[in-house]
């Protein structure tokens, strides 16, 4: 009997159809084999129909699979680049993964594929034969007013919003509004999937007033902020410590870590927010870097926690975020906590203006610290 090479014979001569396809299944923003960014890319997309590399896609089940076909406007290779549900003109990792295995394929330190968006040139590191990482030069976003306001406004029955109501084009497109701070996403979002289920809409809260400008003004009396702060002429009072976890797709390689060792984040794309913002979150995360000795890509930013968990579900990158988080993530978004020592923590803190002698910020501040001692809301 003649040894087989393989668990079973080999697809030639047995298998009823012609149509097997080659394609890579590709790792992207990490070195580690089963880690990072899946991207399926087929490496001849010519012979499918635009509804069979939407199908493909489906069925493959990644953030995105790329399928190539030859060049037109003097690239190395054009690429149609699905998700499960849609094609996109760009996106970020899928466009750095393709790069990779056009590179690979050619011997080539650059390469220039040709996009939905434009061409994106590329150019290549190595380590001796193998590419190692991979620098692009993304086409700016388009912005433009969007014409459907009046009927978005409508859908969601809100007045007008407080900022132009735009649309971008980043690969998916994006469009923003600015609602009034009562606005609620859980009522907002069902309403757009119910009467305008082709929109893709991202929801920002922008509050007129930050917490600390509000204190100082005199336009809040009392308020939560994260420390420690650094502004002078508050009295605060700590009422308890968090953790900062890792927020993340579902499907992301990492969520299936009980743990995720900080080294993994090594030049992941990650979410970030300004330091104005919250000072606190800001050099907890940078310290963790800074002490990690690890490359912190940030790829995005957000000015409050829903914008954060938005782009997370968009698929832009991760966030680092305290673990009361938990409590408000949406579809396809999930946390893992840190495994460091020792684990970063920002604080919640009730903080008043100095000299503030109101009966009912004191009673305030006595409720609050109580609550956070007892773990349970008070009868008052």
């Amino acid at each position: 009997m003649m040894a087989q090479t393989g668990v079973i014979p080999s697809p030639v001569g047995w298998h009823e159809t012609a149509e097997l396809h080659r394609y890579f299944v590709c790792d992207v923003f990490t070195s580690e084999p089963l880690e990072g960014n899946q991207l399926g890319v087929f490496t001849d997309g010519r012979p499918f129909s635009e509804t069979q590399m939407q199908r493909l896609a489906r069925e493959m089940n990644f953030a995105e699979t790329v399928f190539l076909l030859p060049a037109n406007e003097g690239g190395d290779a054009r690429m149609r680049i699905f998700t499960p549900a849609a094609e996109l003109p760009f996106a970020g990792h899928p466009v750095l993964g393709t790069a990779f295995v056009v590179g690979a394929a050619l011997g080539a330190d650059a390469v220039r594929l040709e996009t939905g968006a434009g061409l994106v040139p590329i150019t290549l590191e190595r380590d001796g034969a193998r590419v190692t990482f991979g620098r692009m030069s993304q086409p700016i976003p388009a912005w433009e007013p969007f014409g459907r306001e009046r009927e978005l406004l409508d859908a969601i029955g809100a007045g007008p919003s407080l900022l132009p109501v735009e649309l971008y084009r980043n690969g998916p497109p994006h469009v923003y509004v600015q609602l009034a701070s009562e606005a609620r996403p859980d009522r907002v979002l069902p309403l757009i999937a119910e009467h305008l289920p082709d929109l893709r809409l991202i929801l920002h809260s922008k509050y007129a007033v930050d917490s600390i400008t509000g204190l100082q003004s005199g336009a809040l009396d009392v308020a939560f902020v994260r420390g420690p702060i650094e502004t002078e002429g508050l009295e605060t009072v700590e009422l308890l410590h968090e953790e900062i976890v890792m927020v993340l797709p579902s499907h992301h390689a990492l969520a299936r870590r009980k743990r995720v060792p900080v080294e993994s984040l090594d030049d992941l794309p990650c979410i970030t927010m300004e330091r104005s913002l919250s000072p606190a979150l800001h050099d907890a995360a940078a310290k963790l870097y800074r002490d990690a000795k690890i490359r912190m890509h940030a790829v995005s930013s957000a000015d409050n926690m829903l914008g954060h968990l938005q782009l997370v579900q968009e698929g832009q990158g991760f966030a680092l975020l305290p673990d009361s988080v938990s409590a408000l993530l949406p579809p396809g978004v999930t946390f893992r906590p840190l495994a460091c020592d020792p684990v970063p923590t920002v604080n919640i803190l009730v903080a008043w203006k100095s000299g503030n002698d109101s009966r009912l910020v004191r009673e305030f501040v006595d409720l609050a610290r109580r609550v956070a001692i007892n773990g349970k809301t008070p009868r008052v």
